[in-house]
């Protein structure tokens, strides 16, 4: 049995001090302890030997599996994943194919990897694909978005708009979505616990709205198959969005929407020239930044706290699934909505900071600390 530093310690001095063999301390101190009085007289034996208890190098069990050639192997297996260049993902390779590869097992090379080469695992995250040309067009953007929000009292009367699909059957992460059981093996589990089951073509219902710290407006439903044009999108959405948001804000506000082709268009911008009130502000094509979902806060923030109030009960089918939206909807607080809106400041900033790259796995660490 191994013993403590401070059982050795204590064996040490007893020893050292006041000449107790193994017989003495094993009746004085061994009590209570799964000592043996062969093990302290191993002790002893060293000590008289070296003078002290500290382990000689290269003594112990000698390294087999963890040496520098399968240390050297397993490292160049790793970062072959990666082009150091342009740090793309060529392919996969994973622990338990290094493990056949090398001839060891697939925890050898998991300690190899943490242990020796003091690696560190990270989970890739979904991104927008942006080039250079997107890169300056955000930042320069974003730096003007900034400037156009100088206070909270404009960002106060600014709705921002957004469409969402959402399906039957929810969201889905399988690295979150875990059960327990008391079953032994995976295979005694009863399957429908086991498996997320999925259809190939679920049925979904896409959404509309706007959102601001004066209110929301309503959450509009498009119908199934509908396609959101220019004409679909000012005569059926925003005819019955305008007047709500006038409505909330007294008509003075601005109104942010992405670049979809149907929100830029010129039949969709004389509309906003003629229906929106003179005391409201449209924020043009060309102040928004390209490809940026993670600047509105519908994206980063809003549809997801919609999401989980909505999933909150399995959706039976798709009139289930337009009764929960609205439910849900109606029960977000409108502090949670604020506190989302009162981060969009904040993203520009990052935006900024990392020179129109994607930044939100960068925010999200900065603020966990």
């Amino acid at each position: 049995m191994p013993y403590t530093e401070y059982e050795k310690f204590l064996i040490k001095h007893y020893h050292t001090e006041y000449g107790w063999g193994s017989r003495k301390i094993l009746a004085e101190w061994g009590e209570g302890k799964k000592w043996s009085r062969g093990g302290i007289q191993k002790i002893i034996e060293k000590l008289n030997e070296t003078g002290s208890l500290d382990r000689r190098p290269g003594s112990g069990r000698p390294v087999s599996v963890c040496n520098q050639k399968n240390i050297d192997a397993v490292e160049s297996m790793v970062f072959s994943q990666e082009d150091p260049t342009t740090g793309e993902r060529e392919f996969h390779e994973p622990p338990s194919r290094m493990a056949q590869r090398l001839g060891i097992s697939r925890r050898s090379v998991m300690r190899i990897i943490y242990s020796e080469l003091e690696l560190i695992k990270y989970h890739r995250v979904k991104a927008q694909a942006l080039n250079f040309t997107d890169n300056q067009k955000r930042i320069v953007r974003a730096k003007r978005m900034l400037r156009n929000f100088p206070k909270k009292s404009v960002l106060k009367q600014t709705f921002f708009s957004d469409e969402k699909i959402f399906t039957v059957e929810g969201m889905f992460n399988p690295q979150n979505d875990v059960f327990y059981a008391k079953e032994k093996k995976k295979c005694d589990v009863p399957e429908e616990r086991v498996c997320h089951s999925q259809s190939a073509f679920p049925k979904c219902v896409m959404v509309s709205a706007a959102v601001s710290m004066l209110g929301r407006t309503s959450l509009y439903i498009i119908e199934p198959g509908v396609r959101v044009d220019s004409d679909y999108y000012c005569n059926s959405l925003l005819s019955e969005m305008i007047p709500e948001m006038n409505e909330l804000s007294g008509g003075t506000y601005t109104f942010q929407q992405d670049g979809a082709r149907a929100h830029t268009s010129k039949y969709s911008l004389k509309y906003f020239k003629d229906t929106l009130p003179s005391t409201a502000n449209l924020l043009q094509p060309e102040d928004w930044p390209p490809h940026s979902p993670d600047l509105n806060p519908m994206d980063y923030g809003v549809w997801s706290l919609l999401a989980r109030h909505t999933f909150k009960v399995k959706i039976r089918d798709i009139d289930h699934l337009y009764e929960r939206l609205g439910q849900a909807w109606a029960e977000m607080e409108q502090e949670a909505v604020d506190r989302i809106i009162l981060a969009f400041p904040k993203r520009l900033k990052a935006c900024i900071e990392a020179e129109g790259k994607r930044f939100e796995y960068k925010l999200k660490k900065k603020s966990a600390k």
